[in-house]
């Protein structure tokens, strides 16, 4: 969906990763890792390979545990898509490099306990003649991921676009830099620089932090706190008794559109604008405050809702 304009940065070039020329299906002995005290299992391979968690019954049980609580990533440049409720029956991580050669990068996908961890290694100490640039940030990848159920899911990526849908657990996104895009998901946490949300569908709280960045997502049914520089545009479909919405704009517009019949109790505040509403303010409805530097506020009732 795209409800929201784009911010105005520059275009990433068109994913083009390279052919898939390994697959592990189990971590070899001699690939297997020992972290702290606890059991774990870790496998650095080629970014070009695939690595398949859940495999027939017998298998599972020996190398993952069948449920996994949380899944972290922690990359400096990738290219997310994360996809739940996979009827394929099996848990799937797919890795792709883009961008950089293969000496320099490398993913580490390693389990401990009911968690898996997606990284890039930590560098080596930079010699003398080396660039002071990283070399992880000289490295782009592409990671698709799908499993059977949703586990709560933590990124930490320095550039991304990231796409996730049908992801029924918890959701923490910090980024840099990107375009967020999120179908069918729970609560969702972000904290980014220059990015672009949009989503629709999200039957948990929506809280978000930018920078700069244009907000577009529909389907709403809950709480939203939100603070960005740029265009917001939020619509829910519903919205919980136990709910408020606190939207923050240093600059652009905003339109909020609310269900019918909704008792809304509203603080408005716009300081360089107008504001555009019919809607009447009842002291016993979900509170609304909305705190609007410079831009025109838009507040509707929906006609389907």
């Amino acid at each position: 969906m795209n409800c929201a304009h784009k911010p105005n940065v520059s275009p990433t070039q068109p994913l083009q990763p390279q052919q898939i020329t390994q697959t592990a299906t189990t971590p070899n002995a001699a690939d297997s890792v020992s972290l702290t005290s606890s059991v774990a299992v870790g496998l650095l391979h080629d970014p070009n390979s695939e690595v398949e968690i859940g495999l027939p019954e017998k298998e599972f049980a020996e190398h993952f545990s069948e449920h996994i609580d949380k899944l972290k990533i922690e990359l400096s440049f990738a290219h997310l898509e994360i996809k739940g409720k996979n009827k394929e029956k099996k848990n799937k991580i797919k890795t792709s490099l883009v961008k950089g050669s293969k000496e320099d990068c490398k993913i580490a996908i390693i389990k401990t306990l009911n968690q898996i961890v997606i990284q890039e290694p930590l560098q080596k100490e930079r010699k003398k003649d080396e660039s002071f640039f990283p070399k992880n940030f000289q490295c782009e990848f592409k990671i698709e991921i799908s499993f059977i159920n949703a586990a709560e899911l933590e990124l930490d990526i320095n550039k991304s676009n990231i796409t996730i849908e049908n992801w029924e657990k918890p959701i923490f996104l910090k980024a840099a830099w990107g375009e967020m895009d999120f179908s069918q998901v729970q609560d969702l946490t972000l904290d980014c620089g220059n990015c672009t949300l949009t989503g629709e569908n999200i039957s948990g709280d929506l809280k978000y932090t930018l920078k700069t960045g244009n907000v577009g997502v529909e389907g709403l049914t809950g709480t939203v706190q939100g603070e960005t520089s740029g265009d917001t545009i939020l619509k829910w479909k519903k919205l919980k008794p136990n709910s408020n919405v606190k939207i923050i704009s240093r600059v652009g517009d905003v339109v909020l559109t609310f269900p019918k019949k909704i008792a809304l109790f509203m603080d408005l505040k716009v300081k360089n604008g107008e504001i555009y509403s019919k809607l009447n303010s009842d002291e016993d409805g979900i509170p609304v405050t909305v705190v609007l530097q410079a831009g025109n506020l838009k507040i509707y009732r929906s006609t389907t809702h």
